[in-house]
Order: C-alpha cells, then structure tokens, then sequence
C-alpha cells in the first residue's frame, strides 16, 4: 500500500510537474531565445542542479560530477524528446520509467 501510494505521489510532482515544468514551460521559452540545442542544454543543466539537494552525496566535486552526468544526461535525452514531438507524455514517460525502475528491482 505504502509502495502504491509512493509511487502515485512521485508520479504526480516528479514526473508530470518536473517535465510540465522544465520541458514544456522552461525548455520552450530557452529554445525560442537560445535555439532549440541551447535551449534543451540549458533546460538539462537547470534540471540536473534541482537534483542537486536530493541527490547529492560526498565532496562537492564528486556530487557535482555524478549530478551532470546523471540527471544532466538524462535532461538532455527528456529535452530531445519533448523538443523532437512536442508532446509532453513522451518525456513524462521516460521520467516515469526512470523513477519506477529502482522500485522494481527491490
């Protein structure tokens, strides 16, 4: 029951507000400014320092490291999707994957 309740939770304000957010508000207004590569690096870049707090574990530079690499990747892979077809359920889907899987492998 916990386990369901959890997941519907991070559902709702990690995969669906974070992408709403950073692809569908943030991104779009980067890549109007920027052009659609700035646009998408800067959303990502953004995206990963918001993981910053909850992920961040050890020096400074190690947490900084393992952050850009992690999330910031993972920005840029949910920044293409939603700037190649524009439709947030595609991002939203791949942050839900991203989320569930650790559940899973419990």
């Amino acid at each position: 029951m916990y386990l369901a309740v959890g997941a519907t939770l991070t559902f709702f304000t990690a995969n669906v507000l974070e992408e709403v957010f950073f692809r569908g508000m943030l991104q779009t207004r980067l890549e109007a400014l920027f052009g659609r590569w700035p646009g998408i690096l800067l959303a990502a870049l953004l995206f990963a320092w918001l993981h910053l707090p909850t992920h961040g574990q050890g020096s400074l530079p190690l947490t900084l490291g393992v952050i850009v690499a992690f999330q910031g990747f993972f920005g840029l892979f949910t920044g293409y999707l939603w700037s190649r077809y524009r439709n947030l359920w595609a991002p939203i889907a791949a942050h839900t994957a991203m989320n569930t899987l650790p559940l899973l492998l419990m």
